[in-house]
Parts: structure tokens; sequence; C-alpha cells
């Protein structure tokens, strides 16, 4: 979609240090997983207000990089989760990683974002008529 190249554009563009050699340095999978995620979080998740300023792109940058790496320590424990084999460490930082993302993806913190998908927009009324705040 054009909402999903804007914000490829928008991140890969303005990440030159990591778009440049950011791959060699962390490996092709991680590079890519790690944009098109981004990429992808800004597309449904929606952008900064108002949209396509350097500033807001900046900002969606900056947020969108927070939110991967945020996801990217549930994701590397979620195989010793899977099999219940998490140390009491481990348990420690599933629960702080969890509490994390949902701060970043709180109802009240993507109110205020522009170019919401549909699907949040619906999301976001579901959980009003739930009486989910934060």
């Amino acid at each position: 979609t054009d909402a999903m190249y804007t914000n490829l554009r928008t991140v890969l563009l303005g990440d030159t240090v990591d778009a440049g050699s950011g791959w060699h340095e962390m490996g092709l999978l991680e590079f890519c997983y790690s944009f098109l995620l981004r990429a992808g979080y800004l597309t449904q998740y929606g952008v900064e207000a108002p949209p396509h300023t350097q500033e807001s792109q900046a900002r969606d940058r900056v947020h969108s990089a927070d939110v991967f790496h945020t996801f990217r320590q549930l994701d590397l424990l979620l195989p010793k989760l899977a099999r219940g084999s998490l140390s009491a460490g481990d348990k420690d930082q599933v629960g702080k990683v969890k509490g994390r993302l949902w701060k970043l993806l709180s109802p009240a913190r993507l109110a205020s974002r522009a170019q919401r998908s549909r699907w949040l927009e619906s999301y976001l009324l579901h959980l009003e008529e739930m009486g989910v705040s934060e």
C-alpha cells in the first residue's frame, strides 16, 4: 500500500547509518526484520501528527525503533516461554517487557497518532466499549 511504502521510506531513508552499513553489522535477517516491522508498525498504528514533516518522521523513527527493540526482547524469550523453561530472571524480564509494550501501545498513546489503520480504529473502539483505558 501507499502507507507502507511511505513508512518504509521514512524508516530506511532516515536511518542512513543503519540502512547504509547496518545490515553488515546486524545481519541481513535482523536488518530486514527491524525495518519491515517498524514500517509495518507505523502503517498499522499510525504516525506522529502532523504527518510527513521532518520532525514527525524523526519522532516516528525513534518511536518505531523503541517499539521494535522492546518487542524483540520479548520475541527472543518466546521459545523459552512456549517450552515453559523460563528462569526466574527471564520471567521478570518478560513481565517488564510486557508492561513496557503495553505502555507503548496503550489506547491513550495511540489515540493521538495520525493515519491509523481501520483495524486500529475498530480495536480502540472495542477497548473503549469494554472500559479499557490504559
